[in-house]
């Protein structure tokens, strides 16, 4: 049992027993009431708003403000605490965005050189009507990939610019990332 403190001259209990959680107060004459809850997770100011409703109201009320202040102050610092998470730029988010732009890149040249061969390949060929055919068809494949892959890359360096100009206090990482998008552009086109 846990010391909750008292309420007048009685003396509250905490008793937590398996599902149950019960108030026990232990009154001046010695003798014990138990309050309890199906629920030991259940805040503790309904219970005790029906255990002293009608008795000591004052200090009840005083109780119950300053239970409401405790929670409160609970709800303001938990906010704060998400908006502080939020806020806080994320290392190994920009990490892995540069990392997919990369990766993103890498694949687009691969598409592009690959595109380019069977160009290349559909032109030389001696059966011109299947192969032609069947270049044709990997080329617009590759084309709907490559468009694909540049979407993709273009969505990734936005949301990458927008996460690092709200979490930068500085204009260096924006800059740097103005940079690697104009380098990028480049190497597309």
């Amino acid at each position: 049992m846990k010391n909750l403190g008292t309420i007048g001259s009685e003396i509250i209990f905490d008793h937590h027993m398996g599902d149950l959680k019960d108030f026990v107060i232990v009154h001046e004459s010695g003798r014990r009431s138990t309050y309890g809850s199906n629920d030991k997770n259940m805040r503790g100011s309904s219970i005790l708003s029906s255990i002293y409703g009608g008795f000591d109201n004052d200090v009840f009320v005083r109780l119950e403000s300053a239970f409401r202040a405790i929670e409160k102050e609970n709800e303001l610092l938990r906010e704060k605490y998400i908006r502080w998470q939020t806020e806080r730029p994320n290392v190994h988010g920009v990490e892995d965005r540069d990392r997919i732009i990369d990766t993103l890149e890498k694949r687009i040249v691969e598409l592009q050189s690959e595109n380019n061969r069977y160009k290349t390949q559909g032109s030389v060929s001696v059966n011109i009507s299947g192969n032609m055919e069947d270049a044709e068809n990997k080329i617009r494949s590759l084309n709907n990939r490559i468009i694909d892959l540049e979407a993709q890359l273009r969505n990734a360096r936005s949301s990458s610019s927008a996460a690092n100009i709200s979490a930068s206090s500085g204009s260096g990482n924006v800059q740097e990332y103005e940079i690697k998008i104009r380098t990028l552009n480049s190497r597309i086109q």
